[in-house]
């Protein structure tokens, strides 16, 4: 089976490296220094401020960078300090064992620091071997597993599992997949935070240093780059430790850690083909912001609004558990209902909700109480159930959270956007369509509705329906922006090109201010310029703002279509060193490795090295047919008839390959010399099609 990562990267360090295993370094250096306080590795980029060492010690390290490169090894033992350098994978780094033994140290000599280092450097390595995953070259299950035992002794850490599984047809095709994610990831997370490899196609981050909300970012983040890469199913399951008080506890905490972080992502799966799972929801379902009223509310409700016809429900959360009784003091005993949780429950019998609003705000305002916050609900009001008004309080509640602690709402379609925009963040995209289309039977007209609707259809891969809620915001505002855009979007997921374009030079036209938003604008309008064959105009737009800051991850996705774009001008060497640059940053990327061997062919560098790129790139991505077209003109420039014409009966079956299909057909009879069927095949290509002219000289050339 053909690998897809790189052997010799499992001899060489890098800083990550460094950083994942520190712990198991730690005890190779104890077996030769028994005793010392810290090992530090300290690289190129690091800031020597950060680290509490002595003056002398950082002034020989900023030494040792500013002559680095001369090739000499470096090796030191000063102020209680040992320091030595390490290669990685293109620099080195230099590690740094402090306070050790003042006797220990002043005695040691040159030739044993020598040796410490060699083997030091040796035993590295076989640590790395044991602790990485063969086939992704990532720390595998049993680093992981280590290193999360030792986050939890030590206090409290988070813990984010990312399942990314294949559509896969062989073991080929799924260790191919595994290789695409490996990058993915690597390019989401800029190459700065570590993950692991645990097998099933699960890959999982650690850290005890990032916050919660940030950590939950992160997840989201995972899961739109992944999208946008094209995989068709991921999910993500977040959890977070706590400091656990007794020895046993810490002991068993990593597997408790590891259980939830499992049990998120299986939650997450049955939400949908890309969804996020927090832990802390499921297992605490009574601290969820939409959580539905308990049967004993909903009984003394029961109680109050027997022979009412209508009522409103009003919900007040203060900021502090401690203010509850406070208020439940100053608040007329004839409306109170009962408390639970965080909220004290209201009911107003034949009371508008516009009334009860009033009344509530009058008494708050009158007893001066602040930081609470007011939901409203009303009955009737649409076909609601007299229950399900309670439930709208909820919602009502977290609607008036938008408008800061003294915040004050009544249950609208504007509270159901708000809901549903809650279920759409944890992944339940059901309950999120749910809530977004009953808000929109109460405003059929609600534009922001409508566009949450249409993604979340997206998410689902309902293409159709998504596509219709967006004409329907562009029906009643014609130039909304998140609708042009989502529009797009859609058209380009569909393979319609031309209306993507349309769409996103639209919403070009709305754009205000926002410059990340432009960016990705920019890159969409490109892209989609390049499929339509508009290639001067492409790379009129992208290449600048390429060039503006050519060190942006998202930058670098132009790169494959300024290769593409410099091709079909025919200016094939400067083709070729852009579609190189693309595969710089996405070894993966079948259409660049293909074409890039088409334009080797034609500048003559080399059929040999054309025949490996296009065969290859045909192993990424078989089903495209297109690379099989780029295949088959090598294959006939190097003589291989045979299989060029079994390469080209598979594309004569495509409506998008058949053309070319015919007159590589007629090529590789003429090659042979056979120029009856040549005029056969050259007899079905449709009138005003336009042969390449490289091929079309080389037919008239065998023809003469």
């Amino acid at each position: 089976m053909q690998l897809f990562t790189h052997c010799n990267a499992l001899e060489q360090m890098s800083k990550q490296d460094y950083v994942i295993l520190s712990s198991r370094f730690r005890e190779v250096i104890k077996q030769r220094i028994p005793v010392f306080s810290d090992l530090l590795f300290v690289g190129r980029e690091d800031t020597l401020a950060a680290f509490s060492l002595p003056a002398g010690v950082k002034k020989t390290i900023e030494e040792f960078f500013t002559k680095s490169g001369e090739g000499k090894t470096f090796i030191s033992s000063i102020e209680q300090t040992i320091l030595f350098s390490l290669p990685t994978e293109n620099d080195e780094v230099v590690v740094v064992v402090t306070e050790v033994d003042e006797y220990f140290c002043e005695r040691v000599s040159s030739d044993w620091l020598e040796e410490f280092c060699q083997h030091v450097h040796n035993s590295f390595i076989l640590i790395k071997k044991a602790n990485t995953d063969l086939e992704t070259c990532l720390p595998n299950n049993q680093c992981f597993l280590g290193n999360l035992q030792e986050a939890v002794l030590g206090s409290s850490s988070s813990l984010l599992l990312v399942e990314a599984y294949p559509r896969a047809r062989s073991a080929h095709e799924a260790q191919l997949h595994k290789a695409k994610v490996r990058r993915a990831l690597a390019s989401c997370l800029n190459r700065r935070i570590p993950f692991y490899y645990l097998g099933n196609h699960i890959y999982g981050l650690l850290s005890t240093v990032i916050e919660k909300n940030d950590f939950h970012a992160i997840g989201k983040r995972i899961l739109t780059w992944l999208r946008r890469e094209g995989f068709r199913k991921v999910h993500v399951g977040v959890c977070y430790g706590e400091d656990h008080g007794s020895t046993d506890e810490k002991h068993e905490a990593h597997h408790t850690l590891y259980e939830q972080g499992l049990f998120a992502l299986k939650a997450a799966r049955k939400r949908g083909p890309f969804a996020l799972c927090d832990y802390h929801h499921l297992s605490k379902p009574d601290e969820h912001p939409l959580r539905r009223p308990s049967t004993a509310l909903l009984a003394r409700f029961k109680r109050r609004w027997r022979n009412v016809d209508s009522f409103s429900v009003v919900e007040l959360q203060p900021a502090e558990n401690k203010d509850i009784p406070k208020i439940i003091e100053v608040l007329p005993e004839e409306y109170m209902v009962a408390t639970e949780k965080k909220s004290i429950y209201l009911f107003f019998p034949d009371t508008p909700a516009e009334q009860a609003q009033h009344i509530i705000g009058s008494w708050l305002t009158k007893e001066k109480l602040d930081n609470i916050l007011t939901g409203v609900a009303y009955y009737p009001h649409l076909s609601f159930s007299r229950s399900g008004t309670i439930f709208n309080c909820r919602k009502a509640i977290n609607h008036a959270a938008f408008y800061g602690p003294n915040g004050s709402a009544i249950f609208d379609e504007v509270s159901l956007n708000v809901s549903g925009d809650i279920y759409y963040a944890e992944g339940d995209l059901n309950l999120a369509v749910q809530e977004y289309r009953t808000g929109i039977a109460c405003d059929p007209q609600n534009v922001n509705l409508l566009n949450s609707l249409g993604v979340a259809y997206a998410d689902m891969a309902k293409h159709r329906d998504a596509q219709c809620c967006f004409a329907k915001v562009l029906e009643i505002e014609k130039d909304n922006f998140m609708a042009l855009y989502n529009a797009g979007l859609e058209a380009d997921v569909t393979g319609n090109s031309a209306a993507a374009l349309d769409f996103f030079i639209r919403a070009n036209n709305t754009l205000q201010t926002d410059q990340e938003i432009a960016a990705d604008l920019t890159y969409h309008c490109g892209r989609s310029l390049c499929l339509e064959g508009r290639y001067q105009e492409t790379i009129d737009l992208l290449l600048p703002w390429f060039q503006d800051d050519p060190e942006s991850k998202t930058k670098e996705l132009a790169l494959p279509y300024l290769g593409r774009s410099f091709n079909g001008l025919q200016k094939y060497a400067k083709a070729a060193e852009w579609l190189q640059r693309a595969l710089q940053y996405n070894e993966f990327d079948g259409e660049s490795m293909g074409l890039l061997g088409l334009c080797y062919l034609i500048l003559g560098e080399g059929n040999t090295i054309a025949l490996s790129l296009c065969q290859k790139s045909v192993d990424l991505e078989p089903d495209d047919k297109m690379l099989r077209i780029y295949l088959a003109r090598v294959q006939i420039a190097c003589k291989l008839h045979e299989k060029a014409r079994v390469n080209l009966s598979k594309c004569l079956r495509s409506k998008q390959t058949k053309t070319e299909a015919q007159v590589l057909s007629a090529l590789n009879y003429l090659e042979q010399g056979m120029e009856g069927r040549a005029q056969l095949w050259l007899a079905k290509i449709p009138a005003g099609y336009h042969v390449p002219i490289n091929i079309a000289e080389r037919m008239e050339e065998l023809m003469a």
